[in-house]
């Protein structure tokens, strides 16, 4: 399940939070638990990971 992370529209010092859910759900609006204010999602990047062969120029040609 992905993990969405939202941070406070009013303030950037506040804390941030994270939340399991589902892609298939929909957004049900978050408040801010110290100042009440909506809370928006914050967008950032995910790790990515490559195994096996194939991926870099250095593997052997008869991995491919």
């Amino acid at each position: 399940m992905p993990v969405y992370e939202y941070k406070c529209s009013e303030d950037d010092a506040h804390a941030i939070m994270s939340v399991h859910r589902s892609i298939k759900d929909e957004d049900p609006g978050y408040t801010c638990v110290e100042c009440e204010a909506d809370m928006i999602r914050s967008y950032s990047s995910f790790a990515i990971q490559f195994k096996g062969s194939g991926f870099y120029k250095t593997d052997s040609a008869k991995n491919k």
